[in-house]
């Protein structure tokens, strides 16, 4: 039976790249991000270029059922999962004072409690599918105090504890 990777933010960006550099490595591919047409483009160009399973699943991950739902996906689906790639966040704009609530509550929901339930939700199968593995990204600004900046620090710096 086939595992797979599971990279979250898989559209753009670092997870993109991410998601093609392990199908480059012959390695089964989920694809999880934001519902958008790209992503069947990506998975399409992922299944042409590099001869790998990928499947896609648009959601977004600020709506807390989202991890769930994902779980769900799999287990429904059958997928094996072996490598669980928290990608997914979202930087900060402009100063603490200035910004909307609304925004870091995106902002911790993608940051922290994503990848969080996310693992949550498959410790177990990662166990079963072992060797398996985890890769939280983080940010250079998690080391450091960002002037004006701390809600995106204090979300960076939890993924490294």
């Amino acid at each position: 039976m086939e595992v797979y990777t599971l990279i979250t933010g898989a559209s753009a960006g670092i997870g993109k790249a991410l998601a093609r550099e392990c199908a480059a490595r012959k390695m089964n591919v989920l694809l999880v991000a934001l519902p958008d047409p790209e992503l069947e483009c990506e998975r399409q160009e992922i299944i042409r270029t590099f001869g790998v399973q990928c499947h896609i699943f648009g959601t977004d991950l600020t709506d807390r059922n989202a991890m769930c739902k994902i779980y769900k996906w799999v287990k429904e689906n059958d997928f094996r999962i072996n490598i669980l790639i928290n990608n997914v966040g979202v930087g900060s704009r402009g100063d603490f004072e200035h910004t909307e609530t609304q925004f870091y509550e995106k902002q911790l929901q993608l940051n922290i409690y994503a990848a969080t339930m996310l693992t949550r939700h498959f410790i177990e199968e990662l166990k079963a599918n072992a060797p398996a593995h985890i890769l939280n990204l983080g940010s250079m600004g998690g080391f450091y105090m960002i002037p004006g900046k701390t809600a995106y620090a204090a979300s960076k710096a939890y993924i490294y504890y």
